[in-house]
């Protein structure tokens, strides 16, 4: 839960969003303060928590219908500052239904990041080591799960999910992506 968009903010409301105990002794100085509202020197007000959360989490849930067999959704920007780490977590494809140019289940399915919404890094690959590739029999079975971990800084980042079925099968994907 994020800190209020505006108006007063309370050292209670800050413990809370830090998961520390309502009471703990903190002031605005403190490390975990100045990670939580981003900034990292100079003075800190009130007002640079606005709208700041410990944990930005997304859920995902996307589904790719019958005809289409490569998708791209992009999600963000979020603000990452005083954030460490991109977290996914039951990363899951599964092909719900044969395609119409019959049924052979293969898919894969990407997750990407950039701090720029131009360069991408690949986050992780769910599906099989080859993506998009000439030969999709080498893509993983129609149920893969995956739960992957990294390192991120800056200021923003962007979340981009390709998609990719055979045969212009139905698929979904599921998990949760966690920023923190």
């Amino acid at each position: 839960m994020a800190l209020p968009s505006s108006g007063s903010i309370s050292m209670s409301q800050i413990n809370t969003e830090l998961t520390n105990g309502s009471r703990t002794t903190l002031n605005l100085g403190a490390t975990t303060v100045r990670n939580l509202f981003g900034k990292f020197s100079g003075a800190i007000a009130f007002s640079n928590g606005y709208g700041k959360q410990r944990v930005i989490t997304q859920l995902i849930n996307i589904t790719q219908g019958n005809g289409t067999n490569l998708a791209y959704y992009t999600y963000g920007p979020y603000d990452i500052l005083g954030k460490t780490t991109i977290q996914g977590t039951s990363l899951q494809t599964v092909q719900t239904e044969c395609g119409t140019l019959g049924c052979e289940y293969h898919n894969a399915c990407i997750f990407d990041i950039s701090y720029d919404n131009t360069n991408w890094t690949r986050f992780v690959n769910i599906g099989g080591t080859n993506w998009y590739n000439s030969d999709p029999h080498n893509r993983g079975p129609n149920n893969s799960t995956a739960s992957v971990s990294a390192a991120i800084s800056g200021t923003s980042l962007y979340l981009r999910i390709g998609t990719w079925t055979e045969r212009h099968a139905n698929m979904t994907v599921t998990g949760t992506i966690e920023l923190f």
